[in-house]
């Protein structure tokens, strides 16, 4: 699928020290029910023991109660109400990085250490209770959850609660701007409201997505807080790298969140003019610095509250626009349920419109358009508004779409011996749209003969961890004078050394499973690449894909497996993407998902052997082997 990267037009947030009088007031909240995540840990230290075990649920208030994630909706300034524009999963930025200096700094210690707060509720013995959902520094500042967090996010020195950051880069891939710079902004919530920071707003984002230029700095001081009027006990996570979960570490009395907000205006962004995010930045670095490559910031940077390395940085942050600036944030998505049909095959293609907020929008038209290797056959009942097509155009069109929600249209086609393969959509309503990049979409669905196989199509790279090695595993739809694969094994995931060979097929159209031992495994985590070697001495790269000996083991679990029409896959903890790959190495399932259990349509496939693909956020990729019968 071919699909454009939006990000909204949200971010982080800040306001001057001098522009005390926008700061934000009375919030508004909703509960949510939280996911459930529970594992047995040992203490890290302070109020749980180290030598001690203990059982946390998260998403539980008590063994009794429910526990809930307290979802910000809206604040006010001057009277006015300012909401935000929220992605579909609940995220409020398209990316997070976390950024750290790890060259030339004797203070870091853990390049990937994560401290993290979580709202505490009861505990019986050694069992204990948190109602929010579990979660990672990224997805803490990336959702609009207010009773979990990052604790001391840029200190790195003076302090066990050392999380050696120097920066964290909110990004909006598409860009995003607003009509008006002086009612649009960024909100940043933090428990206590006592701490300082600056921020800068994303100005280019290089090829790769990452932060390539920022603005000026702004400064946030201690005084520029406004008080959500919701408190939370909480209780101080900490993890290194070769942990596998978060322990336990340190209780804190309870503790307001606050909120600061700053404008695209006091950020340097003048109206109608593009930004691609903001960045972060603890209170000890300047303009003088290089905010990019960080090599010369400071690697000292202290906790403490009012200190410049302690500000415990929250979700709930994001873009809002004050209710009398009528903007909205559109976007639309292709999906199908066959990605890989033969010729005169039907498929079933869905058209997803969302309003990401803040406001409803109204005559919502969203034009699609079929390539000539496909015909229009039929629309599937069900969906709002009307709809006609006229010579290959779908124009489909309802009034209104109201904010934070969806509608959805399926219409059938079917598959031609030739012509373009490429169906495209776009929406637009009456509102200004701040973040025009995800308004439009392509989905290119080629026909099973049409996808020419590359010299070596691989549909399956794992590695697991097993007593004294590791297994390294994977298969091979197709191969062409394939001579051989070297096994490259890193510790620290940027140098890698061969461990081992395994000679290929040279030439097969049919699936070829590999194997290789790594008898001589670190206790730490490890990186493996596959290099596919050519008899010419051409050769390619697969992974890396990493192992944690010490890691707690998400446990996906795929039922029943043989499957006949229908396959459920539990266990996903956090929003991934299922893409199941035939033999042949070609998806013919795409489903994004955001609930713990879910339902596969399996259907539209034939018996065989397939591969379903679990592809986190952050790219790493779960592969199971499964059975159609």
């Amino acid at each position: 699928m071919i699909r454009k990267l939006f990000t909204l037009t949200l971010v982080i947030l800040l306001t001057v020290t001098t522009q005390a009088q926008i700061t934000p007031g009375n919030f508004s909240f909703i509960q949510r029910q939280a996911k459930d995540t529970t594992y047995s840990t040992t203490g890290w230290g302070q109020d749980y023991n180290t030598g001690t075990t203990y059982t946390l649920y998260f998403g539980a208030e008590s063994g009794s109660q429910d526990g809930f994630d307290e979802i910000m909706t809206d604040f006010e300034i001057g009277g006015k109400t300012y909401s935000p524009i929220t992605l579909p999963n609940g995220e409020c930025y398209s990316n997070v990085i976390v950024n750290r200096k790890t060259t030339n700094n004797s203070q870091v210690q853990d390049t990937a250490k994560q401290t993290i707060f979580f709202q505490r509720g009861t505990s019986s013995n050694n069992t204990l209770y948190f109602p929010p959902s579990y979660t990672n520094i990224q997805e803490a500042v990336n959702r609009r959850i207010l009773n979990r967090g990052s604790d001391n996010v840029f200190a790195n020195a003076g302090s066990e609660t050392i999380n050696n950051v120097e920066r964290i880069d909110l990004i909006i891939e598409g860009g995003a701007f607003t009509p008006d710079s002086s009612k649009a902004g960024f909100l940043i919530n933090e428990r206590g409201g006592n701490d300082e920071f600056k921020v800068a707003a994303i100005t280019s984002l290089d090829a790769n997505g990452k932060v390539s230029a920022v603005g000026s700095l702004v400064s946030i001081g201690t005084g520029d807080w406004g008080s959500t009027g919701k408190s939370f006990q909480t209780t101080v996570f900490q993890r290194n790298s070769d942990d596998p979960v978060m322990k336990p570490d340190q209780n804190l009395s309870g503790q307001t969140i606050h909120g600061v907000f700053v404008t695209y205006e006091q950020l340097g962004i003048n109206s109608n003019e593009t930004m691609y995010g903001v960045s972060i930045f603890p209170g000890d670095v300047d303009n003088t610095m290089d905010l990019i490559g960080l090599s010369d910031v400071p690697d000292d940077t202290p906790t403490g509250s009012g200190g410049p390395g302690g500000l415990d940085m929250m979700g709930g942050g994001g873009y809002f626009g004050s209710e009398d600036v009528k903007v909205t944030d559109l976007q639309v998505d292709l999906t199908s349920n066959n990605m890989a049909p033969a010729e005169g095959d039907p498929i079933e293609i869905t058209i997803s419109l969302n309003n990401n907020g803040p406001t409803r929008d109204s005559n919502i038209v969203s034009t699609t358009t079929i390539p000539d290797g496909y015909t229009f056959d039929s629309f599937i009942s069900g969906y709002n508004g009307s709809a006609s097509q006229s010579s290959g155009t779908i124009t489909w069109s309802f009034n209104p779409l109201a904010k934070d929600s969806s509608q959805n249209l399926t219409f059938k086609a079917i598959a031609e011996p030739s012509g373009d393969r490429t169906f495209t959509s776009n929406v637009n309503g009456d509102r200004t749209d701040v973040s025009p990049g995800n308004n439009s979409d392509d989905l290119t669905i080629l026909l099973a003969s049409d996808q020419d196989p590359l010299p070596v199509s691989l549909i399956f790279f794992n590695a697991e961890s097993h007593k004294n090695k590791n297994i390294i595993s994977w298969s091979t739809a197709s191969e062409i004078n394939n001579d051989y694969f070297a096994i490259e094994r890193s510790t620290n995931g940027e140098d890698y050394k061969s461990i081992g060979v395994v000679n290929g097929y040279g030439n097969s159209n049919s699936v070829r499973e590999y194997e290789f031992r790594d008898h001589y495994p670190t206790r730490e985590v490890v990186y493996y690449k596959l290099k596919q070697v050519d008899y010419d001495g051409a050769y390619e790269y697969f992974g890396p894909i990493a192992v944690n000996p010490k890691a707690f083991e998400e446990k996906i679990t795929v039922y029943p497996n043989p499957a006949s029409e229908k396959l459920f896959v539990s266990g996903l903890n956090q929003d991934v993407k299922l893409n199941i790959y035939n033999p042949n190495g070609q998806i013919v399932y795409q489903k994004l998902n955001n609930q713990q259990t879910t339902q596969i349509d399996l259907s539209h496939l034939s018996n065989g052997l397939y591969y379903l693909h679990v592809v986190y956020s952050d790219g790493e990729t779960k592969s199971k082997k499964i059975s159609i019968e």
